[in-house]
């Protein structure tokens, strides 16, 4: 009681980095973010009654939390006797929590201003809905609608400067989101000169064409497994039943539809949800497939997450096609989301993220120095990067706008948080050493990605009726998730567990992709990573073969 009462009595206040994800391509952002830079105009002073939605990451029991990590570790080796023993979800909720001190400092600040905290995810996350007037008393900052330079009305409502929540608050949160970001809005599936130069060069590509490509052949879902797969989908990108069936039928597939829709899917169907639902079913044909989106024009990563680990039971295999760069969240944001990460990863669940559309840079970073695209850059996700046909139709060059590098190693270093790609990586910086970027461009002691890469190049995509050419790692993303959804239907069927976190895998089975020989990832500009022999920071440990992977897995127990 006499902690609570210093915390309303205090009026000193720190300035907590409020963490906020962008949009759509990607991601988040922190409160110093420029709005301009990323196309947002400042208007008037939001309504006092229009509702602000806040997140918040409750501070955790240490123990619980290096309790998640060893059980990440071992769980997802295929070398140790603890593959594929997932918890249950039950056993996750008892053994990662919030201390329950923080959670009854928070809670007790949110009702001093009359405000209802909803406890999310695993028990850790905190939402709460506020009027602007009150985000405004609660955090300092006044909040204002800002309007997006490209129309459409895209309008969000942000805090004006930097929000701020009493110092004796500060220990008992790692993150706040959803005032101060900024995201940058995806207005073209196919955007600069990297993109147009691999359309031109390449061919087009349909379910056949990847589907010969990567050894899936006839395979298809048994109808006999718990194997399931989903979209997740950002800033109201919505799909089209319709236009999902003209593509089913024009490419042969047979009719599927979507199992479950998670959220308001009305309106026309959008490029980036029309490619991810049309070729994760492609390829993942008669695995049952969700759809997961979000409204407005956030990239609300925390409240997707939330959502996913407050079931019993979620689709198995996640693909996400946003990011952003690494450096517009701070680093115990990203250590934070990287754990609710692993936590989907214990329970089973596989999640890739397209590697980004920008190679080493992002789309508003600049090329004095590389930019990590983020989530993709995280430990405990599978980053999809894109490759491309030659004109003879085979595939051995990485494109020029896939996403790769090295994330920051003040946020994740590769020795302590990803330990399995650390031979891999080893090896790349002795085979590429004479076409290495200047040093001082990224951080070489980083977590490297994409893990894996597919063709991204020229998707022949139904939208509105119309079939068209739609290019990027978001087209690589659902295609590595769909074999992914058939390589769990082939395990679950056999009474084994589904492939869960599955880097370790991968990066001890490098046979089992095709190596990705030539190409760079500079996105047409000075500098970027070459592909080499093995993985590299361009395609990964490569692309994959279904039958291949079908055949490690399946030995695995």
């Amino acid at each position: 009681h006499k902690q609570m009462k210093h915390l309303r009595m205090l009026t000193a206040t720190m300035k907590l980095v409020i963490c906020v994800l962008a949009g759509a391509i990607l991601l988040a952002t922190v409160a110093s973010a420029a709005p301009a830079s990323l196309g947002w105009v400042k208007g008037d002073r939001a309504p006092e009654d229009a509702l602000v939605r806040v997140h918040f990451g409750v501070a955790q029991e240490t123990e619980g939390v290096e309790s998640l990590r060893q059980k990440f570790l071992s769980v997802s080796d295929p070398a140790s006797g603890d593959y594929a023993k997932y918890w249950a979800h039950d056993e996750l909720l008892r053994t990662v929590v919030a201390r329950p001190e923080s959670m009854a400092a928070l809670q007790e600040w949110l009702a001093e201003f009359g405000v209802e905290g909803v406890v999310r995810g695993t028990g850790d996350l905190v939402s709460a809905e506020m009027t602007a007037a009150t985000a405004a008393r609660m955090f300092g900052a006044p909040v204002h609608v800002y309007q997006h330079a490209a129309g459409n009305a895209r309008t969000i409502l942000r805090a004006e400067t930097t929000a701020s929540v009493p110092a004796a608050l500060a220990p008992h949160v790692d993150f706040v989101f959803g005032l101060s970001n900024f995201p940058e809005v995806r207005l073209s599936q196919q955007e600069g000169a990297a993109v147009a130069a691999a359309v031109q060069l390449g061919n087009s590509v349909t379910p056949a064409v990847l589907r010969k490509l990567y050894s899936v052949g006839d395979n298809v879902g048994s109808g006999a497994s718990n194997s399931s797969q989903a979209c997740a989908e950002f800033q109201h990108q919505s799909y089209s039943k319709t236009d999902l069936h003209l593509f089913e039928s024009h490419f042969d597939i047979a009719e599927q539809d979507v199992r479950t829709v998670y959220g308001d899917n009305s309106g026309l169907g959008h490029t980036e949800a029309n490619l991810d639902v049309q070729y994760v079913i492609a390829m993942g044909q008669k695995v049952p497939t969700d759809f997961w989106i979000e409204t407005g024009y956030s990239f609300d990563l925390v409240q997707w997450v939330g959502e996913v680990l407050s079931k019993p039971h979620s689709p198995l295999v996640w693909s996400v096609s946003y990011g952003e760069a690494l450096s517009a969240v701070t680093a115990d944001y990203a250590r934070r989301l990287d754990g609710e990460f692993k936590k989907m990863a214990v329970l089973g669940v596989s999640v890739l993220f397209a590697s980004g559309d920008s190679g080493v840079y992002s789309r508003s970073g600049g090329t004095a120095s590389f930019h990590p695209s983020y989530p993709a850059c995280l430990p405990s996700v599978t980053a999809v990067g894109a490759t491309q046909l030659d004109s003879d139709g085979a595939e051995t060059t990485a494109v020029a706008f896939s996403g790769g590098g090295f994330s920051l190693d003040t946020y994740f270093k590769r020795s302590a948080d990803a330990p399995w790609q650390a031979d891999a990586v080893s090896t790349y910086f002795s085979e590429a050493a004479s076409t290495l970027p200047p040093a001082n461009m990224y951080h070489a002691d980083g977590v490297g990605f994409p893990d894996v890469s597919a063709q991204g190049v020229n998707f022949q995509v139904y939208l509105d009726f119309f079939r068209m050419g739609v290019s990027g790692t978001s087209a690589s993303c659902p295609t590595v998730a769909g074999i992914v959804g058939l390589l769990n239907d082939a395990r679950m069927k056999a009474g084994k567990g589904p492939l869960g976190f599955l880097n370790q895998l991968f990066y001890k089975n490098g046979a089992a992709f095709r190596d990705i020989l030539k190409g760079d990832n500079n996105n047409n500009n000075q500098y970027g990573f070459t592909a080499a022999k093995g993985w590299d920071p361009t395609s990964g440990m490569g692309t994959p073969n279904f039958e291949q992977l079908k055949q490690v897995v399946m030995q695995l127990q």
